[in-house]
This record gives structure tokens, sequence and C-alpha cells, in this order.
């Protein structure tokens, strides 16, 4: 899988059952209490044209609960 995934479209049909049973894998694992580190000591960007509080939540739970971090712009700062 590239390391930069900008949409779904660019996945093949393959990585992409890949991706949904990893993530099918670390919900229950998660349900159980296992923490993960898979990205620690890495970091995404959040860039959003228009105010979106839950997707930007979303996001950042998503990463701070796989170990990494998450820096925030908004698009009047960009």
């Amino acid at each position: 899988m590239n390391n930069h995934l900008l949409a779904l479209k660019d996945l093949s049909g393959e990585q992409l059952r890949s991706l949904i049973d990893r993530a099918i894998v670390l919900k229950a694992e998660t349900a159980r209490k296992i923490r993960h580190q898979q990205l620690a000591g890495r970091r995404v960007s959040l860039l959003f044209n228009k105010p979106s509080t839950r997707t930007r939540v979303s996001f950042e739970a998503a990463m701070y609960g796989l170990g990494g971090q998450v820096i925030f712009m908004s698009s009047k700062e960009s």
C-alpha cells in the first residue's frame, strides 16, 4: 500500500479488503483493551476546507489510539 492514501479509489480490491480485515481485528482488540502502537513516531496532518468537528475528532482519536500524533491546520492557516 502507498504511504499516502488520498482516496479509496487508489486501492485495489485486494488492498481494500485487507484494510477492512485489519480494521475489524483492531476494533476487536481495542474492545479487549489491547493498546496499539503501530503509528508510534508517525504524524498525520489534518487540513479541512470547512469546519468539521466530528470528522476531526474521529481522525484524532484514531491516530492517538494507534500511538501517533496529529497536526491540525485550519484552512485559514494554510
